[in-house]
């Protein structure tokens, strides 16, 4: 595949600035999510705090989804704590896309290796101090975020990237992530944000449908 994102023949250049625009408003709401799927220490929950009643407004008017009353931090890190990381049941829903596309339903395999190469020729490494790793759904979720940004920037070379994340990492995942957290979770917030990254993939993922298929 070759992209160029200025020059195409199938949008004019109206169109075209729009396009951009709307990539760039995709890479907020990766950005915004990723924070959503973070452990939520002080830090993590202002930053959900100061911009939570705007994203609840576009949740409702752009996908129909109606976002509870943000928890309150304890309450919060306390079911964070229960679906994501440590549960004498069982992690309810893990954060970890190798976890649904082994048959073991193990972490780091070698899908999880390909995604921190690829992350790593595009300058993007977790910090040696951070205990995550790559295919973490927030560490994708924000290392998407800065392609989608590069693409409405119109850097062609972050288009196979974002493109691979989403389809070889976020979308096989996406169906029973979001079925476990929303089964499982306590928290009303809890499925309403799983209702909200299940329509956000599906998004993103008739979005490079369109893309792919317009520049092959």
């Amino acid at each position: 595949m070759i992209f160029d994102m200025k020059e195409t023949k199938w949008i004019d250049e109206k169109d075209g600035q729009d396009f951009l625009e709307y990539i760039a408003y995709l890479s907020d709401i990766a950005a915004y999510l990723s924070l959503l799927y973070r452990y939520p220490f002080v830090e993590v929950y202002k930053s959900i705090k100061d911009y939570y009643e705007d994203f609840k407004l576009l949740a409702a008017e752009e996908y129909g989804v109606s976002l509870p009353k943000l928890p309150d931090m304890e309450n919060m890190e306390v079911e964070y704590v229960r679906l994501f990381k440590a549960n004498l049941e069982g992690v309810v829903a893990p954060l970890y896309s190798s976890v649904y596309t082994s048959e073991e339903g193990l972490v780091l395999r070698d899908s999880t290796l390909k995604l921190r190469e690829l992350m790593m020729d595009h300058g993007f490494a977790l910090k040696e101090d951070m205990k995550e790793i790559e295919d973490n759904l927030y560490v994708m979720l924000e290392f998407l975020s800065v392609m989608l940004k590069k693409m409405a920037e119109g850097n062609a070379d972050s288009v196979p990237a974002a493109f691979i994340v989403v389809k070889d990492y976020m979308l096989p995942m996406k169906e029973e992530f979001c079925k476990r957290l929303k089964n499982g979770a306590k928290l009303e917030y809890f499925k309403a944000i799983s209702d909200f990254l299940s329509l956000f993939v599906e998004e993103l993922d008739r979005f490079f449908e369109f893309f792919c298929g317009k520049n092959i």
